[in-house]
Formats: C-alpha cells, sequence, structure tokens
C-alpha cells in the first residue's frame, strides 16, 4: 500500500516535514529599530460641512471619496471599501 503523497508547494524550495530554526542576526546595541517601529496609517481628512464624513488620505476629494465614520472613536484604524487604504479617524 502506497502512502498519499504530500503535494509540493514549490518547485524549487520543498516543504520541510518539521521547522527549522535559524539564528537571526547578531543583536546590536544602539541599533535602530527601523524593522521594529512601523508608521502608524494617515489619517482621513474631514469634509467641511459634512461631520461623520471624511476623504480617504491620497485620494481626491470627491463625493465618490467619502467614507462614513460616524460612531467611530478617533484614532481608530478603519478600511476604506473601494480602496482597500488603511486609515485612522481624525
Amino acid at each position: 500500500m502506497n502512502a498519499p503523497s504530500r503535494p509540493s508547494t514549490s518547485a524549487s524550495f520543498p516543504v520541510p516535514d518539521s521547522p527549522t530554526v535559524s539564528p537571526g542576526p547578531p543583536a546590536t546595541p544602539n541599533a535602530p529599530a527601523e524593522s521594529v517601529v512601523s508608521e502608524a496609517p494617515p489619517f482621513g481628512k474631514p469634509v467641511p460641512g459634512r461631520a461623520g464624513l471624511v476623504y480617504t488620505p491620497g485620494q481626491p476629494e470627491t463625493p465618490q471619496n467619502m467614507v462614513d465614520i460616524r460612531g467611530i472613536e478617533p484614532g481608530t484604524k478603519v478600511r476604506d471599501p473601494l480602496t482597500k487604504t488603511v486609515f485612522r479617524v481624525p
């Protein structure tokens, strides 16, 4: 009786049966934490005269780009349903 073979996930790099742990780069004191610190998403821009609506950052300020943020706390990360851009509520 033959055991079923596992499908290969990559032709050039087969998946090992058990995970291997490789050591990371040596720790350097006083090294910048660039890989640890991530930039926070930008804030949406409030639509003048329209409470609870914002424009998605980096998009044209048109009615199609207004996002309803009513009831969402300031500073909360939200995603524009059309562009999928993540931004924070002002």
